[in-house]
């Protein structure tokens, strides 16, 4: 591996990804090539990479190999020292978001650096269901039996697409037929077009290699290979399939907005200094000063979001939502925030949810225990642990009456439970999951109705005994 490192820090590139990589993933779909040039860093592989912190976490560019630079979230000043620091290097172009590149080759044309006329390109996402075009056929996997077609329909595509750049060596390009990345439509019984996948990234992947013979065009085969990329995209794992786009193509642009891409811009506006963004079809502007306030952002349901954790999480609490105000979901809700958690909505339906009135009852054996003695030997003594721990930790516990118990509470320290062996047990404690799984442990799930998100030292007092004080 080598790498060449242009920065206040003396980061080497595993270092360089742990400080960057977290701030570059906010925004997956924006930041992809450097992300998937950083994801082969601890590969094992030979990596030709240079990078560049100019600032705080995500503010950074890379080049890898022969390849143009990339930019990272860079702010103008930002952009214009990294032209600085590169003067004298030997690099293809350059690539980055909204106006970093123009700011870069602004400050570059002014030390004598001469670059070719820009190509615009737009940055296409979709987390739906694609919508098929119609055209006849199905899609296929490519495989080995492929590689000469797709080596040459590549090799089109590039010339097509990306003039500019380096054509890959043709053994590289029959290789990727046997890298489960490329589709064919097919119809007819013969492949009519293809589309390939790259930069697999946690949440999103990118399609790319879209491509039709001239005389096969207009159609629907490149809709329709591009849609079944993305199920596959999704099939896969991933909620969002991304394309880049070049401007100048509006059959192109025309084909990915049908299949159901949205721009993350519509359009930059050099003169006025604004760009704008497209909300669910409504357009909003936003000037150059305000792009930081531009984050990706998922829609997700709290069940869904269990187990996982996020920087940022932005609650919606509505009493239209009544059957899901529920205190358990809004304690996981929450609890799935690293950094910061807004909840948005009205007072009312957060005092409804905390008050947690319509829990849902849990059925228990223990009517049955309680009538026939069908209980344990060991249960009397957890249960008489329980309540000492409960009364010393003022935990809730709620009685009610059900006649004779056969015993049930017998060695219960009536300090703690003054109300005698003659009553049932409806308990609804706040516990720590690892307090509700030992008392699981002891037969006693059924006997006791717990939720769980509470106080931990209890689960050590009923472990260890009552020398564990809470804190």
């Amino acid at each position: 591996m080598t790498s060449t490192l242009t920065s206040d820090s003396s980061a080497q590139p595993e270092q360089f990804r742990a400080y960057h990589e977290p701030a570059l993933e906010f925004d997956e779909v924006r930041h992809g090539l450097i992300l998937s040039a950083l994801a082969r860093v601890n590969s094992g592989k030979p990596i030709d990479l240079r990078c560049w912190t100019l600032g705080e976490p995500g503010e950074c560019a890379i080049k890898m190999g022969h390849h143009a630079i990339v930019l990272g979230a860079l702010a103008q000043d930002q952009c214009r020292r990294l032209a600085d620091l590169t003067a004298r290097m030997d690099y293809p172009g350059v690539v980055g978001p909204e106006m970093t590149a123009r700011w870069f080759t602004d400050r570059a044309g002014e030390l004598g650096i001469k670059f070719l006329e820009p190509v615009p390109q737009q940055i296409y996402s979709i987390t739906d269901k694609p919508r098929f075009p119609g055209a006849g056929g199905s899609s296929r996997s490519v495989g080995e039996r492929d590689a000469a077609l797709l080596a040459d329909w590549l090799v089109a595509f590039y010339r097509d697409a990306v003039p500019q750049d380096r054509l890959p060596p043709r053994e590289e390009l029959e290789r990727a037929a046997d890298e489960d990345r490329f589709l064919f439509w097919i119809a007819n019984g013969q492949p009519v077009s293809m589309a390939g996948i790259v930069r697999r990234l946690k949440q999103s992947a990118a399609i790319t290699g879209v491509y039709t013979p001239p005389e096969l065009r207009g159609r629907g085969y490149a809709g329709s290979v591009t849609a079944a990329t993305v199920e596959r995209i999704y099939a896969e794992g991933r909620k969002i399939a991304c394309l880049y786009a070049d401007l100048r193509n509006s059959a192109s642009n025309r084909c990915y907005t049908k299949i159901g891409f949205t721009p993350l811009v519509l359009r930059i506006d050099l003169e006025e200094g604004e760009l704008s963004v497209d909300f669910d079809g409504r357009e909003v502007i936003y000037g150059f000063g305000e792009l930081d306030e531009l984050v990706l952002a998922y829609a997700t349901t709290i069940h869904k979001s269990q187990g996982s954790e996020y920087p940022a999480v932005v609650i919606a609490l509505s009493t239209q939502h009544y059957p899901m105000l529920q205190r358990n979901l809004v304690y996981t809700g929450v609890t799935r925030g690293k950094r910061l958690v807004v909840i948005i909505g009205q007072r009312q339906a957060l005092a409804i949810a905390m008050k947690g009135a319509r829990t849902r009852k849990r059925w228990s054996k223990l009517r049955d225990w309680l009538r026939g003695g069908a209980h344990r030997p060991s249960d009397p003594p957890v249960i008489a642990a329980f309540f000492s721990a409960a009364a010393q930790f003022r935990i809730s516990v709620q009685p009610r009456e059900l006649g004779d118990q056969s015993g049930l509470l017998a060695g219960v320290d009536h300090d703690c439970w003054p109300l005698g062996p003659a009553v049932a047990l409806e308990i609804d404690v706040h516990l720590f999951p690892c307090v509700q799984n030992q008392l699981r442990a002891q037969g006693l799930s059924s006997a006791i109705n717990l939720v769980a998100d509470g106080p931990d030292p209890l689960f050590h007092h009923l472990q260890h005994g009552p020398a564990c004080r809470p804190g």
